[in-house]
């Protein structure tokens, strides 16, 4: 039988799943946004990220 999605299981596994990706996607947009910085001398518009 499948866990509902909304069942209170699923929330500390979610949660910190959606903390590492948060994360990780903040890296990355703040590290494409200093090459492109570095590079081109300019900002570049990033990804939206989701502030949780």
């Amino acid at each position: 039988m499948a866990i509902p999605y909304e069942s209170p299981l699923w929330r500390p596994f979610l949660l910190q799943v959606m903390q590492t990706e948060k994360a990780e996607t903040l890296k990355k947009w703040c590290n494409k946004r200093i090459a492109f910085k570095q590079g081109e001398g300019g900002l570049v518009p990033g990804p939206p990220v989701p502030i949780i």
